[in-house]
């Protein structure tokens, strides 16, 4: 965000508390504007929108003060001017006049000169005056990103929102755009973005497109209540599906992760009963596939498991052996004459199984202890002594001592590691990432200690990282700090903050009312009521 947001966020912060970056978030979208764009003259008609709107929550008497402490802001602001504004008006001239090459050429001279935003932003316009939206793009693109490095956000965002001005379809523009403003913290205004790149994508009639895209920003900002009716929409304009089947190779795997990737059919799992799962494979009978024509009779093959035996590898128990040779005297009968009926499973399961002599196999392995030889080695298996051996006795019958394992030197104790250095030794110089990384590194080990001063670290380092935007990090060090025992109301107050900062404001409400009811157990009732006002606005 700019200066001018960052003041009117400041100011009123002291009287909306965690609720003010989504309460000025909905009156600058109402303005047109967002936290990039928003400038002194938008200044009279946000105080008006404000005045009425927050006496709602808090009265009129508090509502004044708000608005009349950010109408102060504007008197404060000063107008910035350039040597150079003679110059930039010229060439805004000349391009408005259809002049595109000259337009572009004095332009150019300004970004080398100057190096402003305003001077990129009329390049690119005059760029894409020539057709060239490739050029144009590129251009403010790596004027965003040269800003983005030397720290200054408000103008890459703004850049990044010139590209979207120029190319509202353009998908490295929109996602550049909406990284920009999470990362500053504006979530708000990131699921506008998203909203808006989804709707040009229904009114073009690609639902598939709009799909994706929310997956995507789904699980790049999380599950927002922004985004979920940004769900709603869309299922609403293609008819309540799920979206279209995604193309081949198309799909990239975080929209396969998301649960708005359309799902293909699972394929018709066969489970077997118990029964065929403990039969042999030879005697469970298989279907057989179908045939082109229908085959005769007597060529089709007989089932593998009810093909008799040779006689030769089949021991028949002596009552029956009559019984076999009365069967050979009898005249061979047609094969489709004599089908096979099928067996009960317990005489299948319990039928004489078919046998191979040791001397066919080439492999015929036999154990000899835990080793394993073939046939082919021709030594003695082992004996009684062995065996004895084996289990722990002596030839004599005694069993043996057992041999002392040899006696080891104990490790010497680390030396204890003294934590007071340690602490001593992270000092945060600045306000920089780094000096806050410092902070909540040493809130973290007084944390682990239980020690009384990680409340004050911890309550500063999360106030850094919020002031840098880095809400999830401020997030688990709040509840590392809570998890720990310590029962500081102020962390609950930032934890608050934070659930606002990223659109549950649900949550946020609900923290809000079970505040309220400690602070009167407290007996602090004033600041009790400053929550309950949070509630309301919320």
């Amino acid at each position: 965000m700019n200066a001018f947001a960052q003041q009117l966020l400041g100011v009123a912060k002291g009287y909306l508390g965690p609720a003010t970056q989504t309460f000025l978030s909905s009156e600058f979208q109402a303005l047109g504007v967002n936290a990039n764009t928003i400038e002194p003259a938008q200044l009279e008609a946000l105080v008006a929108r404000v005045r009425t709107k927050a006496a709602r929550a808090m009265g009129d008497e508090r509502a004044a003060e708000l608005a009349s402490a950010l109408a102060a802001c504007g008197i404060a602001q000063k107008q910035t001017s350039g040597t150079h504004r003679l110059a930039s008006d010229a060439a805004g001239k000349l391009l408005s006049n259809g002049k595109a090459r000259p337009a572009e050429v004095a332009y150019r001279q300004l970004v080398e000169k100057h190096g402003d935003i305003d001077a990129y932003c009329g390049l690119a316009r005059a760029q894409a005056a020539q057709q060239d939206i490739g050029a144009a793009l590129t251009t403010l693109r790596d004027a965003a990103a040269r800003f983005a490095q030397a720290g200054d956000r408000a103008s890459a965002v703004g850049l990044l929102l010139e590209a979207v001005a120029i190319a509202p379809s353009d998908l490295a523009a929109h996602r550049r755009l909406a990284a920009a403003l999470a990362n500053q913290g504006d979530l708000p205004s990131a699921i506008r973005e998203y909203g808006r790149f989804v709707d040009m994508a229904l009114v073009q009639h690609d639902t598939r497109r709009a799909w994706l895209e929310l997956a995507y920003g789904r699980e790049t900002l999380g599950d927002l209540p922004g985004l979920r009716a940004i769900v709603d929409r869309v299922a609403a304009a293609s008819g309540g599906a799920a979206g279209p089947a995604p193309r081949t190779g198309e799909v990239p795997p975080i929209i396969a992760r998301s649960e708005l990737a359309p799902r293909a059919a699972a394929p018709q799992t066969h489970i077997p009963s118990p029964v065929a799962m403990s039969r042999p494979t030879a005697l469970t009978p298989r279907s057989e596939p179908p045939a082109i024509r229908p085959e005769p009779p007597a060529l089709r093959p007989e089932p593998p498991a009810l093909r008799p035996e040779p006689a030769a590898l089949r021991a028949e128990p002596a009552a029956l052996r009559a019984e076999s040779t009365a069967r050979r005297a009898e005249p061979a009968k047609p094969v489709a004459a004599a089908a096979p009926m099928p067996q009960p499973l317990g005489q299948r399961l319990h039928a004489a199984e078919p046998t191979t002599r040791p001397s066919a196999s080439q492999t015929t392995v036999v154990l000899k202890g835990a080793s394993t030889v073939t046939h082919a080695q021709q030594v003695d298996l082992g004996g009684p002594a062995d065996l004895l051996a084996r289990a722990g006795f002596g030839s004599n019958g005694h069993t043996p001592e057992p041999v002392a394992a040899p006696a080891r030197p104990p490790r010497p104790a680390r030396p204890p590691l003294d934590m007071e250095l340690e602490i001593k030794a992270l000092v945060a110089k600045g306000n920089d990432m780094a000096a806050a990384n410092t902070v909540a590194t040493r809130a973290t080990l007084l944390i682990g200690m239980r020690d009384k001063r990680a409340t004050d670290a911890t309550l500063d380092a999360a106030r850094r990282l919020l002031t840098l935007g880095k809400l999830v990090p401020a997030s688990d060090l709040l509840l590392d700090y809570i998890a720990h025992g310590f029962t500081d109301r102020e962390a609950q107050r930032l934890l608050i903050e934070i659930d606002c900062a990223i659109g549950r404001r649900d949550t946020a409400k609900e923290k809000c009312h079970l505040l309220s009811h400690a602070y009167r157990l407290d007996g602090r009732t004033d600041v009790a009521e400053d929550v309950e006002r949070i509630a309301r606005i919320l």
